[in-house]
């Protein structure tokens, strides 16, 4: 059996600056909450796809980790070829909680990045800039992607999605997500068998989309 060389590059994470983290509070109280158990403590991460192109070499290396704890979500993007700024988010949930992992995804013609992010009383989600849309300072300074969020992004009519009552009365058993021609679409499914699916709008003047599957 042939025996192929394996590089790697280690990233001496001990080494870099304390991250400095912008700060948003997700807070819906007026909403009944999902009866569902704590999220443990979870983390992850999300590499971006290499392109064929010159630009592509901005994102080459480049990832963004998360981690929730007790009711904080961080997001942190990391670049081992430049710095990035405003490179740190830190998401505080209040009368809601994470109930199952973060996805991050690429649309297609990589224009931006849209992370969802499943409440116990809304699927949330957050579009970003990808970083191939963002200016090129020709420096080895770059922007982050979370550079320049604000609450807007959450406050959005578009960025959530509320569960629909019926729905938030069974355990959460399963969750899918995934973007089709730059569309979020979710799907969950509940321990009665039943399915609920959301389609996000591309504009704010759009309207949602979603469905139910129940079993009969």
């Amino acid at each position: 059996m042939a025996n192929y060389p394996v590089t790697y590059s280690a990233l001496p994470i001990n080494d870099l600056p304390d991250p400095i983290y912008k700060q948003l509070e997700v807070n819906y109280p007026e909403e009944q909450r999902r009866k569902t158990l704590q999220l443990p403590s979870c983390a992850g991460g999300f590499a971006y796809t290499q392109g064929d192109n010159n630009r592509s070499l901005l994102i080459r290396n480049r990832f963004i980790i998360w981690r929730y704890d007790e009711n904080c979500l961080e997001f942190i993007e990391y670049s081992t070829d430049c710095n990035l700024e405003g490179n740190a988010l830190k998401l505080n949930f209040i009368h809601c909680e994470l109930i199952d992992r973060v996805s991050i995804h690429e649309t297609e013609d990589l224009s931006s990045i849209q992370i969802a992010i499943p409440t116990s009383t809304r699927v949330i989600r957050m579009v970003l800039s990808h970083p191939l849309s963002l200016p090129d300072f020709k420096t080895e300074l770059h922007c982050s992607v979370f550079h320049n969020i604000s609450p807007h992004v959450l406050a959005d009519v578009s960025a959530s999605y509320p569960l629909p009552q019926a729905f938030l009365s069974h355990t959460l058993v399963a969750i899918a997500t995934s973007v089709i021609n730059g569309i979020l679409v979710c799907a969950m499914g509940s321990s009665d068998g039943s399915v609920f699916g959301v389609r996000f709008p591309t504009r704010r003047d759009q309207p949602f989309s979603s469905f139910e599957l129940k079993q009969t």
